[in-house]
């Protein structure tokens, strides 16, 4: 639902979803006795903006929100407390029966799926700020701003920051201290071939390589990591900016406008990813 409903249609959708959740959990272990099932969630880590511990505590609000809400429901079968006493606040938290919140205490995932693309920070109540990532998220206890201290690019509004992956895994374990996979992390820009046919993203390539090492530093910390998968192989549409955001290592020749041959073409990330799995990780 979009944040143009009321926050207690959007809550009482968010649980909904939750319940619908649990019975697939459920169900898979009774099917495949020894499956494994696990949500997949993108984080968005939040940084104060200053010291001010308002900014803290926006920070700890926004990503408590953005981040824990749906995970906590997921693995704890609950609403984080500080989110959920604003949601009583303002008449907001959702309505379920007894019965229903003991399905959500029911049926621990196996695992965690991660989507991480880049952080934000965040600062106490005030002047918003359109230039920022994700600033239709705000709520009346924070604002999400754009980092001066990290860079940006065109549509990674929030922060470019690898750091931010390691990050992310420690908090991910220290809650809830379940295995995880990073099931999309990855680079958005607009591109074309150049006159001779080629994509050279090399961004593209420096941004994975920095996030696969921050990745390696996790898994060197003892933090548990199973997989790491790239978003995306290929082009595709996305949801809000159609085909001028092109995540993929083959370039899709389908422009706005529904036009294009739909030939494929690698790019030079698609070459460079190739050779990092065969030298597993040797060559980053």
């Amino acid at each position: 639902l979009g944040q143009e409903q009321p926050l207690k249609t959007r809550m009482q959708a968010c649980v909904h979803m939750s319940l619908a959740e649990k019975k697939a959990i459920r169900l898979c272990h009774e099917l495949v006795p020894d499956g494994k099932i696990g949500p997949s969630s993108a984080f968005q880590l939040c940084y104060p903006l200053t010291a001010d511990s308002r900014d803290v505590q926006a920070a700890a609000e926004a990503e408590e929100y953005l981040s824990y809400l749906v995970l906590d429901l997921s693995v704890r079968g609950e609403i984080p407390v500080g989110f959920a006493a604003y949601l009583k606040k303002n008449d907001s938290y959702p309505e379920l029966s007894e019965e229903e919140w003991d399905l959500l205490k029911s049926d621990r995932p196996d695992f965690l799926g991660v989507n991480y693309y880049a952080s934000l920070a965040v600062k106490k109540p005030g002047e918003p700020d359109p230039k920022a990532d994700l600033f239709f998220f705000n709520q009346e206890n924070y604002v999400l701003v754009n980092n001066p201290f990290l860079p940006t690019t065109l549509w990674l509004r929030g922060s470019y920051d690898p750091l931010g992956l390691k990050l992310t895994l420690r908090r991910l374990n220290d809650r809830y201290r379940l295995p995880m996979i990073i099931t999309e992390n990855g680079y958005p820009q607009t591109e074309e071939p150049d006159e001779e046919g080629k994509i050279h993203d090399y961004e593209r390539i420096n941004y994975v390589a920095n996030h696969l090492h921050a990745l390696k530093e996790a898994v060197e910390e003892g933090l548990p990591v199973f997989g790491y998968n790239m978003w995306s192989f290929m082009d595709l549409l996305s949801g809000s900016q159609g085909y001028k955001k092109r995540y993929g290592l083959v370039y899709v020749d389908h422009q706005e406008g529904n036009t294009g041959s739909l030939d494929r073409l690698c790019k030079d990330s698609y070459y460079w990813y190739r050779n990092v799995i065969e030298t597993n990780g040797r060559e980053l």
